[in-house]
């Protein structure tokens, strides 16, 4: 079993969203691992903060995962709220080799170049190499995707020639953050500035919507 921390990837106007996060995780993931959030400048009462003074966001990303110790990190965007208990077992069978790079947690949507038991391997030379979707990386090889200054959509949207191995989920949720619970086209979480019907009528349920509706507009 690897060691692996999560990292958590904010900033300071989403400050809002950290207590529903944060509880959301302590309950569905008791046992989680140890947890950095990066933010511009604020401080985050839930777990270790790193502040980097920069409002591009690979650079953020960059920076914390340079502050960060561990050799593997498992990463978050902060309006993922969790809806399930996580799938532990999943995550603890993962081993990492020299050409591989990250497990990502999404289910499986596009042909893969090969099919495996649990995980499918990626094709290469395509977009959403780079996933902000819950995924565990090798931090060493994951610092050699941040080199220009990209919001997340760029990031996720370059198409990758590498030579590396992504492995992606082919078979059931590992940590549920509510993507397939209705139409991605949509949205879910926080979209444009909006919180999803889906995610809000998921926070009403859990008594932390009060937390951060007054932040967002409702889609």
């Amino acid at each position: 079993m690897i060691k692996y921390a999560i990292l958590v990837l904010s900033c300071d106007k989403y400050e809002s969203c950290w207590k529903a996060f944060f509880t959301l995780l302590n309950k569905y993931w008791e046992s989680h691992p140890k947890v950095y959030l990066v933010t511009e400048s604020k401080t985050c009462e839930y777990c270790d903060t790193i502040n980097v003074n920069s409002n591009i966001w690979s650079e953020r990303f960059l920076k914390a995962l340079r502050e960060i110790k561990e050799e593997y990190v498992l990463t978050m965007l902060d309006d993922f709220f969790i809806r399930d208990y996580v799938d532990v077992d999943r995550i603890n069978e993962i081993e990492f080799d020299n050409n591989t790079i990250c497990y990502n947690f999404e289910l499986e949507y596009r042909e893969p170049a090969l099919r495996l038991n649990g995980w499918d391997i990626q094709k290469n030379n395509q977009v959403y190499l780079n996933s902000c979707q819950p995924t565990l990386w090798c931090k060493k090889k994951l610092t050699e995707r941040l080199y220009n200054s990209l919001n997340p959509q760029e990031w996720e949207l370059q198409n990758i020639d590498s030579r590396y191995i992504h492995f992606i989920n082919n078979q059931d949720f590992i940590i549920d953050i509510g993507y397939r619970h209705q139409d991605l086209s949509i949205g879910w979480g926080i979209t444009r500035g909006k919180l999803s019907r889906e995610c809000r009528d998921f926070l009403e349920s859990e008594g932390l919507l009060n937390e951060i509706v007054d932040y967002y507009r409702l889609l």
